[in-house]
């Protein structure tokens, strides 16, 4: 069957050579390696279909791990702009400590109070 269907918004793509589709996310010359990300399921479900929607779009991505990889870079190259010359940070080695950092936790604890406190006031004003 040619052409779009209800679940496929665009017609088929042409094959290259080797019989695959081609992409114009070309992998980097190191390759790729799968990584663990949280995301929040609302998030994840936007993003989903964020790269379906715009797939045929001039600068639509092919794969979600595409979308993924190029918010990514714009976002650490923004990073180094702004905080590091223009330049790569220094690479870290071993693991990362999980968790926030000390400012991140600041944060958590003091959206925690907030959050506590709205609970006692609704419980003592009867909600």
């Amino acid at each position: 069957m040619t052409g779009t269907t209800a679940t496929t918004p665009h017609p088929p793509a042409e094959l290259d050579d080797t019989g695959h589709e081609p992409t114009a996310e070309p992998i980097p010359p190191e390759g790729v390696r799968n990584y663990s990300f949280t995301f929040p399921p609302s998030l994840m479900r936007r993003l989903r279909s964020a790269q379906w929607h715009t797939l045929q779009n001039p600068d639509g991505h092919q794969t979600v791990s595409g979308l993924v990889r190029a918010v990514v870079a714009e976002e650490v190259a923004r990073l180094e702009d702004t905080y590091n010359g223009g330049l790569p940070f220094p690479e870290v080695e071993g693991r990362l400590p999980p968790g926030p950092g000390p400012a991140g936790a600041q944060r958590g604890a003091a959206i925690r109070a907030i959050n506590r406190r709205k609970a006692r006031q609704e419980a003592d004003s009867g909600a």
